[in-house]
């Protein structure tokens, strides 16, 4: 689906964070760049791959390129306790861990220092790969595995297998049920290293419109977002909702959220 809609709209925005977009097009180019860098370190289908990341465009390409290649992909949150980490990497000994940044590359090579570790912001990817289109290649996610976190709620990370069939049939029923198309703005702010957050993000690429998503959660700044990229569709968990709700009432200039349309909530009832 992301490449039908990275031929019909090649400059649309897929994704908004951080103040940095990026379109359908350059985001399969950039998926094909990492899926070379991948090739070079020799994975391939049923190898575990581990991404330490927050919310970011090179968690997405990441994410991607390691399901098209059939990976056991392993998304971990940067908020991830080294602690957990050091048991995570033991039990599922990655073949290979992606990182956003140094700080990152640092507190996973302190968890494990024989781990094989990439940082991301250091690769040249344009420079260095992108000789071939790579994302037109043979696609093998049908044999991808996710390992998910949830939401920790308990005090200790729990993670959950699945397909990666099975979760994109999740996202496809959630934006079915909500009526999104292509001309929706989603927002989140949900980490997408979790089954929620994940719904997301394939649900936004599969329908074709722009994602809109923070690293981290702030009322004011969801309200704020929400009104300057005219989000018509949220994703939240029931206290998010409520602290939009009261951060709304309490503002003495009320954002405009006119846009907003509809919404999913998942976890526990508000009630």
């Amino acid at each position: 689906m992301l490449g039908r809609w990275a031929e019909r709209q090649p400059d649309k925005k897929a994704i908004h964070m951080a103040r940095t977009s990026i379109s359908y097009g350059e985001l399969t180019q950039r998926i094909s760049q990492l899926l070379q860098l991948l090739q070079k370190y020799h994975c391939s289908q049923g190898d575990y791959i581990l991404l330490f990341m927050p919310n970011c465009i090179d968690y997405v390409v990441s994410l991607l390129a390691a399901i098209k290649i059939g990976a056991h992909v392993i998304p971990v949150h940067a908020m991830c306790r080294a602690k957990e980490l050091q048991q995570l990497t033991r039990t599922m000994s990655p073949k290979l861990c992606l990182v956003a940044d140094a700080s990152l590359y640092s507190v996973l090579h302190s968890v494990d220092d024989a781990l094989r570790i990439i940082d991301l912001s250091r690769c040249d990817l344009e420079k260095e790969m992108f000789l071939t289109n790579a994302f037109s290649q043979a696609d093998y996610s049908s044999s991808a595995k996710l390992f998910l976190s949830t939401s920790g709620s308990t005090g200790k990370l729990k993670f959950v297998a699945n397909t990666f069939e099975n979760e994109a049939v999740n996202a496809l029923l959630y934006i079915k049920r909500l009526g999104v198309t292509s001309s929706d703005v989603i927002y989140t702010a949900l980490p997408m290293s979790q089954k929620f957050g994940l719904a997301t993000l394939l649900g936004s690429l599969f329908a074709g419109c722009t994602l809109i998503a923070s690293a981290q959660f702030s009322a004011t700044e969801t309200l704020a977002q929400i009104s300057k990229h005219g989000v018509t569709v949220q994703y939240g968990v029931p206290t998010i909702y409520i602290k939009e709700k009261e951060a709304y009432l309490n503002a003495v200039e009320k954002p405009d959220i006119s846009t907003l349309r509809t919404g999913i909530i998942a976890g526990a009832s508000s009630a």
